[in-house]
């Protein structure tokens, strides 16, 4: 409605019952002479349109002559997917975008659940079979299950053996053994493994004691000059007064390995 030629001026357009209206008036090649152009477009609630050109010659002292007229009639569709997908506003495109966030979110909730129940059910599964390994072993700590060979060595069910710090707290281990642990009382000495097999003759004892902690009764041996210690587990206090009872008396007790050993009197 507002394109004209170069030569042309055009009026404001203006508002009809109908539509909307133009009109331009434009020089010809003659002077005195005006091109006259109208543009009309009219519609209905059908969303069909009429749009009309007419144009036509005004000469000074002479009436108008019609030149042309040109009358359509389209009816609008709508615009392409492409323009009115753009065309969309945001307002309406975010339910979209919160629906996938949304579904983000519970596929990561989902795994998490599923990842944090793996981690139970494992924690469980080990938690159960440590306690079933750990029930059976304390069934073996019982004085019936000491076995004697024939030079007199006593091997004892321990639970596990550890390596300890002369000077640090009992419970601390360097070293501990709980899969193939072993004490055995010779009548020379005592032969134990927590890292590898050894060997000490009673002489070298300097002090035996005992420490109890929840499931542990444990036989702690102190040497002569030496920074380490042994440590053995038997899990039960008359499987520890018994060991103590097979110990020569020239092996020095402490008053909480005594008072254990009583019991086996």
């Amino acid at each position: 409605m507002n394109l004209w030629p170069a030569n042309c001026t055009a009026v404001k357009i203006g508002k009809t019952t109908a539509g909307i209206v133009s009109k331009g008036e434009c020089q010809s090649g003659q002077p005195g002479t005006l091109w006259i152009i109208r543009r009309e477009l009219s519609g209905d609630l059908s969303r069909q349109y009429r749009f009309s050109t007419e144009s036509h010659l005004e000469q000074a002292g002479k009436p108008a002559q019609w030149t042309q007229r040109v009358e359509t009639i389209n009816r609008f569709i709508g615009p392409c997917e492409d323009v009115a997908r753009k065309a969309v506003p945001n307002s309406i495109k975010r339910p979209e975008g919160a629906w996938a966030i949304l579904g983000f979110a519970l596929v990561f909730v989902l795994q998490l659940m599923a990842f944090v129940g793996l981690i139970y059910a494992t924690y469980r599964g080990m938690a159960w079979l440590s306690l079933r390994l750990g029930r059976r072993a304390y069934e073996r700590a019982v004085v019936a299950n000491i076995t004697v060979d024939e030079a007199g060595a006593a091997t004892i069910p321990v639970l596990a053996t550890f390596t300890g710090v002369r000077g640090l707290p009992w419970w601390y281990a360097v070293a501990s053994n709980n899969a193939k642990p072993l004490l055995v009382i010779e009548p020379g000495g005592i032969r134990f493994r927590v890292v590898c097999e050894r060997e000490r003759r009673y002489g070298e004892i300097e002090c035996v004691d005992v420490r109890q902690g929840r499931g542990t009764v444990n036989l702690n041996f102190t040497f002569h000059g030496s920074l380490l210690n042994f440590t053995a587990n038997l899990g039960a206090v008359p499987l520890a007064a018994h060991v103590l009872s097979l110990l020569p008396q020239s092996v020095p007790l402490s008053t909480r390995a005594l008072a254990v050993k009583a019991i086996s009197v």
